[in-house]
């Protein structure tokens, strides 16, 4: 297998915050997250490279927003984090789901602050997320998906000098 560190992966051009991540983009970015994984992370198996990699790319897939779930009362159309959930659908397996239609589930990862700290801007559904699979310690032969919001926003206003 040929060293994927010897010329630097096709990594898609940077957007700007606020900007959509295309799907195309964000394939091409776990490609390469992959590619190197394979070829650097520490053996603990006798699997080959490519068997390795097909491995971590069963776990780490593409998701997409299903539905937005909202309770509480916006505030210029931001919500309290804890009352922001989703249903999220991985985009190539439609049974992997997380959360009920209607109910929806908090994101494992990528809220942009911490509890209700603030109100943010839900991300939008048919947006990108990612979804990680992993063993259940707590279910022995059973998997947990993690989710990772990625483009959820912090509600900011101007100062008007209030005290």
């Amino acid at each position: 297998m040929p060293d994927p560190l010897a010329a630097p992966p096709v990594l898609p051009s940077p957007v700007a915050p606020g900007e959509a991540v295309r799907a195309d983009d964000w394939n091409r970015m776990l490609a390469a997250v992959v590619g190197l994984y394979a070829a650097r992370a520490p053996r603990r198996d006798d699997l080959p490279d490519p068997v390795r990699a097909v491995k971590l790319a069963q776990r780490l897939m593409i998701g997409v927003v299903a539905e937005v779930v909202l309770t509480g009362t916006p505030i210029d159309g931001a919500y309290l984090p804890s009352g922001t959930k989703y249903v999220f659908v991985a985009a190539d397996v439609p049974s992997i789901r997380l959360g009920a239609p209607g109910v929806g589930v908090l994101p494992d990862y990528g809220r942009p602050v911490r509890g209700n700290e603030a109100r943010i801007y839900p991300q939008p559904v048919d947006s990108i997320v990612l979804l990680l699979r992993m063993n259940d310690a707590e279910s022995p032969g059973g998997v947990r998906t993690y989710s990772c919001v990625l483009g959820e926003q912090v509600a900011r206003r101007l100062c008007t000098g209030g005290r």
